[in-house]
């Protein structure tokens, strides 16, 4: 999958313009306006570097206008924050990333998000009053199932039972009268502690009816008829870790078919004891993990995912013992080039982003599945967080001049003889509390580019709702590179890649079936087996294109 595509968007933005050339040369600018295009007015408009953070932030004028003036010569993010009710609809995947440079200016638009409203009453129809209310989105716009709550939420219901979300995604979501919130810890002093979740409309999880809506749309009457019944409780202590009053333990509970969140909160200290309970649990399957940060030293701690089975009664006496996470450290290096695409542009080793993606086990993803960190002034690196298991690493380039290279560890990198050289292709198999050193990214100057639009084959034929583009190498030594694989899924038809190895390349689009994930948790190039399959679907497809060092190819037109 290409680079960029697999970091978190740095830009979640939609609805941009086409660029003009701002008036003032060392600024960034631009408006934020409604679909109606009435602009909108203290949104607050953030401009970020890598490594730094949000560097700046202003918020828009009466004319929902916003600027930074005084900039450098370089790339830089800008998001603009949800507010009002009104949220950012997401970019295709062609065009995420964006970054702008001074000159840039740049119009938002934002959306009305969706709205869920109803009431929450007792078996006898009485309102029940500041009972927190749980929003789970089940299926996205793109149609991809998730399984995780819609965090900011919950809100309370009010003195007559009354809720309502509002600024919502579409897509489809779950609503429950939850007493075991995941969000914020556990209320010890709530009147319904110790009652499980009910969804809507008087269901479990398992049962509950779904709602869908949209932008701008509002489903009302989502009512909950909470049913008031007896959980069960699971409780013990953490162990392990150099535990303190400072540094205390969270602990979360997880459906063990799915890995969806049921509950969380921090192991709460008594004595010298670290002690945790969840009551309000109903009956089945949980996975019970804990982790531990240690800020003062950048250390982090898990333990091993505990299964429990809870079937008509507590269960209680259980300890949790924490293990410290492994981390991988290295340097980035910029290799010298005989091409360099913009040497005006000012270019630092923080422009690269590393991360790793840890290979799903049994079909289930880690907790911590993704970790990135920007490299230092110097191009040094840490990452930490990394769990046990199977670990490829990859960097995002924020400057769009630079491609990677290699990605390499040094034999003596884990004082093991089992250590892999290639980090991509291959991977590193990391134990609990393992440190991997003597990493090197090395990026080069001269990267190409691609956009272009798909297009059927035959004049009158439609497009598949959903296609995946793939941009294969085709020289015979560069087959099994990885990092010459990119990737993404198009819902428009529009497709681009960026920070491209110079080279000769295959391009092949897939239709994707309706019940095909749009993102998967690794890029399809990362099997052995789907990339020789791959190679022979693109070489049967002869459609090739050689990319040169700083070539921009755009409005390519792919028929399949």
């Amino acid at each position: 999958m290409k680079t960029l595509f697999l970091l978190a968007a740095f830009v979640c933005l939609s609805g941009w313009s086409t660029n003009i050339t701002a008036q003032e040369r060392g600024a960034i600018t631009g408006r934020v306006v409604s679909e109606t295009g009435k602009p909108l007015v203290n949104i607050h408009v953030n401009l970020s570097y890598p490594g730094q953070g949000t560097s700046r932030s202003t918020t828009t004028d009466t004319e929902g206008r916003f600027q930074f003036t005084g900039l450098q010569n370089q790339t830089y993010s800008v998001t603009v924050s949800p507010a009002q009710g009104y949220l950012l609809k997401p970019m295709p995947a062609e065009d995420r990333n964006r970054r702008y440079r001074p000159g840039d200016s740049q119009t938002f638009t934002l959306v009305k998000g969706g709205v869920i409203t109803g009431r929450v009453t007792d078996p006898e129809g009485n309102p029940v009053i500041s009972i927190p209310i749980s929003l789970f989105r089940v299926v996205d716009e793109r149609g991809n199932k998730s399984i995780y709550p819609v965090y900011g939420v919950p809100r309370t219901t009010d003195d007559r039972g009354v809720y309502r979300i509002y600024g919502l995604q579409p897509g489809t979501y779950i609503v429950a009268a939850n007493p075991n919130s995941t969000n914020g810890g556990l209320s010890q002093f709530s009147p319904y502690i110790g009652q499980m979740p009910t969804y809507h409309p008087s269901a479990t999880r398992d049962t509950a009816t779904e709602v869908k809506i949209d932008y701008g749309t509002e489903a009302s009457g989502i009512d909950i008829r909470f049913r008031a019944e007896t959980g069960r409780t699971i409780s013990g202590k953490v162990i392990g870790g150099g535990l303190t009053i400072n540094n205390a333990a969270n602990v979360s509970l997880t459906n063990a078919a799915n890995d969806a969140p049921i509950v969380s909160d921090f192991a709460r200290s008594v004595g010298d004891q670290h002690g945790f309970s969840f009551p309000g649990i109903p009956d089945g399957e949980y996975l019970l993990t804990a982790t531990l940060n240690k800020p003062d030293t950048d250390e982090f701690f898990s333990s091993e995912p505990r299964r429990i089975t809870v079937k008509g009664a507590d269960i209680t006496g259980l300890a949790l013992s924490l293990s410290p996470l492994a981390t991988i450290t290295g340097t980035v290096v910029l290799e010298k080039s005989a091409t360099v695409c913009d040497a005006k542009l000012a270019t630092a080793i923080r422009d690269v982003t590393l991360l790793t993606r840890l290979t799903p086990q049994n079909g289930v993803a880690s907790r911590f599945p993704i970790r990135n960190v920007p490299a230092g002034e110097k191009g040094e690196f840490k990452i930490t967080h990394l769990t046990a298991g199977q670990h490829h690493l990859r960097a995002s380039l924020r400057n769009e001049n630079w491609f990677v290279k290699s990605i390499h560890a040094a034999p003596t990198g884990l004082g093991r003889s089992s250590i892999v050289a290639d980090l991509v292709r291959n991977g590193v198999m990391l134990k609990p509390g393992e440190r991997l050193t003597g990493v090197t990214i090395a990026v080069s100057d001269g990267a190409a580019g691609i956009n272009g639009k798909l297009a059927a084959a035959r004049e009158g034929d439609k497009l598949p709702q959903r296609v995946r583009v793939h941009l294969i190498p085709a020289e015979p030594t560069t087959t099994n590179d990885v990092l010459r694989h990119y990737e993404l899924t198009t819902t428009t038809g529009i497709f681009g890649f960026g920070n491209v190895a110079p080279g000769k390349y295959w391009l092949l689009a897939k239709p994707l079936p309706d019940e095909a994930p749009s993102s998967l948790p690794m890029p399809v190039a990362w099997d052995a087996v789907e990339r020789a399959r791959l190679r022979k679907e693109a070489e049967a497809a002869k459609t090739e294109i050689e990319l040169k060092p700083c070539q921009r190819l755009k409005d390519f037109v792919l028929r399949f």
